[in-house]
């Protein structure tokens, strides 16, 4: 039952990550910038474990 919980967190987490990197882009103030290609939002998912950061698709 642990596993299945921290695999249901791991997903809540990376879903959480994708949703505020979308709303970044639609953002007042970010998101001529990220339309005129002088800036990039991109979701990242940060490995306690191993200490990497895993950057998710747009």
């Amino acid at each position: 039952m642990g596993e299945q919980r921290a695999g249901e967190a791991e997903s809540h987490a990376r879903a959480q990550a994708a949703l505020t990197a979308e709303a970044l882009c639609s953002n007042q103030d970010l998101a001529p910038l990220v339309k005129e290609g002088s800036l990039d939002v991109v979701g990242a998912y940060y490995l306690l474990d191993s200490g990497k950061v895993e950057l998710l698709s747009a």
